[in-house]
């Protein structure tokens, strides 16, 4: 079977090119229109082909100055009035080498297609195309296209060259026969119209027109016959005529005086077995498919005409392939297009093409499975400050004044170091003014008891023993005025240094101590997170002031109180140090991760976004 390696399949028709396209082109009669109709022809070959709408395509004529090749624009179909820089330098370096040039601007996302136009060994110009895509398949395509298209350009430089010879009769042949093909919507209506052209342009008795898809031969089209039966005898020999063409890959004639090819000719002998004059020529139409088109010619000729329709038929055979291309990719069916989109696909994907994207998506892919069957600690983060395990507060024993202050906040102290003093004044002329109303009193009672006045008596001794209690009492505030530490710890608040002289009430709390190595954190828990925290969880600490030292901490506790702050709700949750550091203050703060259940790495990224989009979508719905 003949295929064209390094061409991808065309791409899914979604329609036909406008038969006024073809009607445009073989009707012009300047360069210039031709041209002009070859670009609309081009463009929406292109279109059909590849499925994307070309953004510029060019005509240009070729001019030789020097070494240095140049080109004048005969025909410009895009945004602006000239040829953009890029398709310009593409088209130069196509005259240049003289051949196709292909190139790519990955960023834009863009591809630059050109191809020059020969006429024998005479470079007459160049084609040129800007496609939406830097695919390198379709720009070979594309190239191809190109390729094909072109040859109906070079066909009117050689009509216009050599007119009237037999090369520009086969041209014209040729043009007619795409022409006819394409003019047709249904590929076999079309294939019986362009063999019933060739049968009259050659003066032929026959033209079939057939496809060879492996061992399966199907019959197109036959010249100035609706349908071909299957069954008939002469349809089976053209049948294997078709298949000694295609299996050869080569054209084949055979005339009734003899072979005039060098491959072998068995079948095709058999259809002009017992006529001297008869001649059968079979071309094979190079298809950028899995399948090959062929051509069979029978005619009654003498020598001189079956060499002439010999030449013609391999130039017409070229020229009708792009069509015939065409209309095979315009009917192809609903589900081949879906299969043959799923083939290239997975071409995509399991191809060499496009090895670092696809290194890259597979990367992605990995990581992303990865990241479902790895399981990991779920660590609930939460802002957490420092706090004494017990503090103790101390008081103001009774009312009275600020006489000094002995330490701060922050200061270190042992138990029974005094904190600060109670002025005293007051209370020492208290007690000397009680001392002396005792022994006025006791002498008033004596004076009394003396008179035999035991009811002043009484009332004196109740009077004395009011002073005694009262003295008492004022020698306990006088043994409490200085303010004593109850145990060695940090005073976490309180500085009586700036509050000399300043009164007091009794129970006002002027220092709060907190124990030495004994604490307690206080981990600020949003309430998203709350469901996960249970009692004996563990956990790290990180503080702001010790960077570079993690603590190991324990749930010890969860409040059922919750507070605001931020915008957010908080839940306060109490945890213990597993190994408490020298180092640490009471009021330093930090961040602690609370270890919970495994969980996959994927949900622990992204659960935030899952309840966020359920809490939205039970809010919207009804």
């Amino acid at each position: 079977m003949n295929t064209i390696p390094g061409n991808p399949p065309l791409g899914d028709a979604s329609g036909f090119i406008s038969p006024e396209l073809w009607r445009k082109l073989s009707s012009a009669r300047s360069f210039s229109d031709l041209a002009d109709g070859w670009i609309d022809l081009c463009r929406a070959n292109l279109e059909l082909v590849l499925g994307v709408k070309p953004g510029e395509i060019v005509v240009a004529f070729n001019s030789a100055e020097g070494a240095n090749r140049h080109f004048r624009v005969a025909a410009y179909r895009g945004a602006d009035n000239s040829p953009g820089a890029a398709l310009t330098q593409v088209v130069q370096r196509s005259l240049v080498v003289r051949s196709g040039v292909a190139t790519t601007n990955p960023e834009m996302g863009t591809g630059y297609v050109s191809n020059v136009i020969f006429v024998d060994d005479d470079l007459k110009g160049a084609v040129g195309v800007v496609l939406p895509t830097a695919d390198t398949q379709r720009l070979n395509l594309a190239m191809r296209c190109l390729q094909w298209n072109a040859a109906w350009l070079a066909g009117f430089w050689r009509g216009e060259q050599y007119r009237d010879t037999a090369e520009t009769v086969a041209l014209r042949y040729g043009q007619h026969a795409s022409s006819a093909l394409l003019s047709c919507t249904d590929i076999e209506a079309g294939a019986t119209s362009c063999a019933t052209v060739m049968a009259d342009d050659l003066v032929a008795n026959r033209v079939t027109i057939g496809l060879v898809k492996g061992r399966h031969v199907r019959i197109l089209g036959s010249s100035h016959t609706a349908s071909v039966t299957a069954k008939s005898d002469r349809v089976h020999l053209i049948v294997d005529a078709m298949r000694e063409a295609v299996y050869q890959n080569a054209p084949v004639y055979f005339s009734g005086a003899g072979s005039s090819s060098q491959t072998a000719t068995e079948s095709h002998a058999k259809l002009v077995e017992g006529r001297e004059k008869a001649w059968v020529g079979s071309w094979p139409v190079a298809l950028p498919d899995v399948a090959d088109g062929i051509i069979v010619v029978q005619i009654e000729c003498n020598l001189d005409q079956s060499l002439r329709v010999q030449a013609l038929g391999g130039v017409i055979a070229g020229l009708v392939a792009p069509a015939f291309g065409l209309q095979m990719a315009a009917s192809r069916g609903t589900l081949d297009r879906f299969y043959r989109r799923a083939n290239r696909a997975m071409g995509w994907v399991f191809g060499l093409h496009h090895a670092r994207i696809k290194a890259i998506a597979a990367l992605i892919v990995l990581l992303f499975a990865a990241s479902l069957i790895i399981h990991m600690p779920y660590r609930v983060s939460a802002e957490t400050e420092v706090q004494g395990l017990v503090q103790r507060a101390v008081p103001a024993p009774f009312d009275g004044f600020i006489a000094e202050g002995l330490v701060r906040a922050g200061d270190v102290v042992q138990k029974g170091d005094v904190l600060g003093r109670m002025e005293t004044r007051e209370l020492e002329l208290h007690r000397f003014e009680l001392q002396s109303s005792i022994v006025e009193s006791q002498r008033k009672i004596e004076a009394a008891t003396g008179e035999r006045d035991l009811s002043e008596a009484r009332i004196l001794r109740s009077r004395m023993q009011q002073a005694i209690s009262e003295l008492e009492l004022v020698k306990s505030q006088l043994a409490r005025t200085a303010l004593t530490a109850p145990f060695s710890g940090y005073v976490i608040e309180g500085d009586l240094s700036q509050k000399i002289g300043s009164p007091v009430k009794e129970g006002d709390v002027l220092f709060e101590l907190s124990p030495l190595n004994q604490y307690r954190l206080k981990l600020k828990v949003n309430e998203k997170d709350i469901r996960y925290i249970a009692v004996g969880q563990e956990g790290a600490l990180l503080l702001h002031a010790r960077p570079n030292s993690l603590d190991q901490i324990t749930v010890d506790r969860i409040s059922p109180i919750s507070e605001a702050s931020d915008g957010e709700n908080y839940f306060n949750v109490e945890a213990l140090l597993l190994n408490p550091q020298q180092d640490l203050q009471p009021g330093m703060r930090g961040v602690a991760k609370v270890e919970t259940q495994p969980k996959s790495i994927f949900w622990i990224y992204t659960h935030p976004l899952w309840d966020w989009m359920r809490l939205q979508l039970w809010r919207i719905l009804p």
